[in-house]
């Protein structure tokens, strides 16, 4: 169905699943890997799987830049509004993505309420600046979420750590 989002800063309207809508509650689930346009595909970008069929297509060729595309992702993530963001890294994939690449094991899911700073830790797991990733940079800009790590609480089965202890326990410098 098409949607009309006139609060977007970049996209001000979507073609979706009509089960999107009509759904109680929605919970990404990406996997943790590279990509060749925004840096990485995480949190932020797997909501374009929410675009219906050809449309993913033509999202390319009416954002083709990082920074238009990134803008368009937050914009659908504070449409689609999910409840949870759940990153699946216990098999992550560097290198040219997001289609191809090589697997190396990070051990590791990470879930957050907030898409951004689910990808922030993430990007700083691989060594990655996170305000160098488009969606990070525009997703707290636009109001979608935090990446700087003052603002980031992180927690393992254990209890709260800091994101450098998390680095260094479960960092991949490589």
């Amino acid at each position: 169905v098409h949607v009309d989002y006139p609060e977007g800063i970049q996209a001000k309207e979507f073609i979706i699943p009509r089960e999107l809508l009509e759904s109680d509650c929605v919970i990404s689930l990406s996997k943790m890997k590279t990509h060749a346009l925004e840096r990485i595909t995480g949190a932020v970008k797997n909501s374009y799987g929410f675009i219906f069929g050809m449309n993913k297509a033509m999202g390319h060729t009416r954002y083709p830049s990082a920074d238009s595309f990134a803008r368009m992702l937050v914009d659908l993530n504070k449409y689609v509004k999910p409840r949870l963001y759940i990153m699946d890294g216990i098999m992550a994939m560097e290198g040219n993505g997001p289609g191809s690449g090589d697997p190396v094991p990070m051990n590791m899911m990470l879930m957050s309420t907030d898409p951004v700073a689910l990808d922030s830790v993430f990007c700083s797991l691989v060594h990655l600046k996170p305000q160098m990733v488009p969606t990070n940079y525009h997703g707290e800009k636009m109001g979608l979420g935090v990446w700087r790590e003052e603002d980031l609480e992180l927690y393992t089965p254990d209890g709260r750590i800091t994101l450098e202890e998390a680095v260094k326990r479960y960092g991949n410098p490589s």
